[in-house]
């Protein structure tokens, strides 16, 4: 993306005008980052070949958006659907999902400049990107999950070209282009008042669209960082080189303190996410222009710290910019090649993982790019959105198309629309934000899809579950059950690969993490994990008060105090709950008693610092414990084989009949729900909220496999 200041100067690429499009597609003239079979191109992956500089010339080549007729739609690969989740809107550049499900859009548009050369302007008008500036934020809740929103209403207003978005802890982020703001905020809300606090203040505006700012959280919270794009193609004019904000990421505190730059050299980048499985910040750029049609190809990189990637002395690596040869060959030399080419002026934005569990397998950890197609390129490129496969954290294999359709007439120029930001909706659709046609586009898997298309096969005997921040899943395999060390722990990769983690385990059951650590109820104890993978026994069998029969379920609380149920036996009960400290000290908080009926404790799940929801394997039970006093309450009967338990962050509490493979929804009143879900599992063991809370995670003990159900 670039606003034309190089040229007002150059004044023959004016003369130039319009080049007319070719009638080639883009797959044969290879210009894409990935064409519909998947075959990588020679301007995008890993290793791109890239032309001479000036090899072709650069051409001016505005689309005209010519709006979406009222039965079309972009069109996604077979086995999704995809449906207008909004519409209306005025130049809806991003897209945010809160915890509960809202949805955020952020409306704005481009500021023509004062200097900016008429037809320039006209182009841009043309194109959709300068519009009547918003200046908003619109909240979407779908309440019924139908994939229409209910509720629409002005979330803020009265902002300045916003941008990015972000929520830590009850302070919402608003990246505007001149400063980075922060507001009050709870859950639920449905509008915010105020003018809210200046966390930074940024340099405003940019090259063309390059006033965006966006704006992302480390995993824990404790740092915050944002994109700033260039104020000018190259710096031929040496406006950047002033302020070291530019063209780079930013570190800050979440109280603004502390700026540092992460990386810079980056002309334009735009959206930013996590790699799932790592603790790697990834980044979409848009590259310089005027070098020709096939220079400079943006790109996605690892946001390495204190690296320096080029711009303006040099492109992809240390590829010297003629136009700033021989100035500073030491920053030629110190330039990062980035990880992955997309292609020269696909005009690649957005950025995002696909970290749900709905699509295929074969789409989890995926990275979903919004290319909002050239201005700049003879034959039209991006205008999709295209999804690069990630194994160990990096690319692995060539980009292929997600989401097409948005190309009208090529021949004409004429465009439907422009896909820009996306994001991962709780129930695991995703949403893709066209700017151009004032519409937001929801890809949903289609409901045929096998569910062994959803599902990690080649577990031994899978009991118990739990999912890191990073999307990583540690699984207990009991292996045969009574048979000494062949348990162990499995990790299951974000994009749905098993792989070997603990071996020489018992018959592992219950899972907790708190901290660095991975806990696990075992045989012949509870066996504390660091992170080598060494496990040393917390608490063994003369640690607890009393003999202890089936150590099953573990639940954590924020201090690190575990919880660990004793199932007792059928015939006489005598099952327990025991609290251990993280010295080992085991205390014992409820054990079965005639006024209970509470007898054998399977699963566990910790509400509060006061109370304990268990349920009782054998009669089928749920109580709550209350801990100060051992007491019990019954919630609900009729559970069958009550193993794991599941809470929402909407409360809705689930539990998981083990025999039946049936999992139960449990109303406020104690009314019991099926899920109908007998007929798709074997054994339901003790399931678990994924990490977000959207997803519900099923290991089916029999079949060998972890399944994955949208929560609420």
């Amino acid at each position: 993306m670039s606003r034309n200041n190089t040229l007002v100067r150059n004044s023959a690429s004016l003369r130039r005008g319009v080049v007319p499009t070719a009638l080639l597609t883009i797959c044969s003239t290879l210009a894409l980052a990935g064409c519909g079979d998947g075959q990588q191109s020679r301007e995008a992956g890993s290793s791109p070949t890239l032309a001479a500089p000036f090899a072709s010339e650069s051409a001016v080549n505005f689309p005209k958006v010519i709006g979406w007729p009222e039965n079309k739609t972009p069109v996604a690969p077979q086995g999704f659907t995809v449906t207008r989740f909004a519409d209306n809107l005025i130049s809806p550049r991003w897209a945010y999902v809160l915890p509960n499900g809202d949805v955020l859009i952020a409306e704005s548009s481009t500021v023509p400049d004062r200097d900016m050369p008429k037809e320039f302007e006209q182009g841009l008008r043309k194109a959709g990107s300068i519009q009547k500036n918003a200046n908003r934020i619109t909240l979407l809740r779908d309440n019924d999950g139908d994939g229409r929103p209910e509720l629409r209403r002005v979330f803020l207003k009265n902002l300045n070209q916003p941008f990015g978005m972000l929520l830590v802890d009850d302070d919402f982020y608003v990246a505007n282009t001149n400063a980075l703001m922060r507001f009050d905020y709870r859950t639920g809300r449905t509008r915010i008042e105020g003018e809210g606090e200046k966390v930074i203040e940024l340099p405003a505006g940019g090259y063309n669209n390059h006033w965006t700012r966006n704006v992302i959280a480390s995993r824990d919270g404790q740092k915050v960082y944002v994109s700033v794009g260039s104020a000018t193609n190259v710096d031929e004019e040496g406006i950047d080189i002033k302020d070291g904000r530019r063209a780079a990421i930013l570190e800050i505190s979440p109280d603004g303190s502390g700026l540092e730059v992460l990386a810079d050299g980056l002309r334009n980048p735009n959206g930013m996410a996590w790699a799932p499985g790592t603790t790697s910040l990834w980044t979409v750029v848009n590259e310089r222009d005027e070098l020709g049609d096939e220079l400079v190809p943006d790109y996605l990189t690892h946001a390495h710290r204190d690296a320096f990637y080029g711009w303006p002395y040099a492109y992809f690596g240390q590829h010297e910019d003629p136009r700033h040869e021989g100035e500073r060959p030491d920053l030629v030399r110190k330039a990062t090649e980035p990880d992955y080419a997309l292609g020269a002026h696909t005009a690649s934005l957005g950025l995002q993982f696909y970290t749900g569990k709905s699509f295929p397998k074969e789409y989890w950890g995926d990275a979903l790019i919004g290319q909002h197609g050239s201005w700049n390129r003879a034959e039209m490129v991006g205008y999709k959105v295209i999804s690069v496969p990630f194994e160990d954290g990096l690319p692995a294999g060539a980009a292929r198309d997600f989401l097409t359709g948005f190309i009208a007439d090529r021949a004409k120029g004429e465009v439907y629309g422009r896909p820009v930001g996306l994001a991962v909706m709780n129930d695991g659709s995703a949403l893709v934000t066209d700017d151009a046609a004032g519409v937001v586009w929801r890809v949903a898997a289609a409901a045929g899809i096998p569910a062994s298309e959803r599902t990690v096969a080649g577990l031994q005997s899978p009991e118990s579950a739990v999912e890191m921040s990073n999307g990583e899943i540690y699984v207990s395999e009991i292996g045969e059950f009574g048979k000494t060390g062949d348990g162990g722990i499995a990790l299951v990769t974000p994009n749905g690969q098993r792989e070997d983690y603990v071996a020489g385990l018992d018959d592992p059951k219950g899972l907790a993490q708190w901290e660095d650590w991975l806990y696990v109820a075992d045989t012949p104890g509870v066996w504390r994990i660091d992170r080598f993978k060494r496990p040393v026994r917390l608490a063994g069998p003369k640690d607890f008060p009393e003999k202890f029969r089936l150590l099953n379920d573990l639940t954590v609380a924020q201090d690190g105090t575990l919880y660990v149920s004793d199932m007792g036996n059928r015939a006489q009960g005598e099952g327990a709950v025991y609290a251990i400290d993280q010295t080992g000290a085991v205390e014992q908080v409820f054990s079965t008693s005639g006024k209970s009926t509470l007898k054998n404790p399977n699963g566990l799940l910790l509400e509060s610092g006061k109370t304990l929801l268990a349920t009782d394997f054998y009669s089928g039970e749920l109580h709550r414990i209350e801990l100060a006093s051992g007491e019990t309450t019954l919630i609900a009967k009729g559970l069958g084989s009550a193993d794991g338990l599941a809470k929402t962050h909407a409360g809705k509490i689930y539990v998981s009949n083990f025999k039946d493979g049936e999992i139960f929804h449990v109303t406020m009143g104690g009314d019991v729900e099926p899920l109908h879900t007998a007929e798709r599992f074997d054994n339901a063991a003790d399931i678990a909220l994924s990490h977000d809370g959207n997803v519900i995670i099923v290991p089916d003990m029999e079949a060998g496999e972890l399944a994955f159900l949208p929560a609420d």
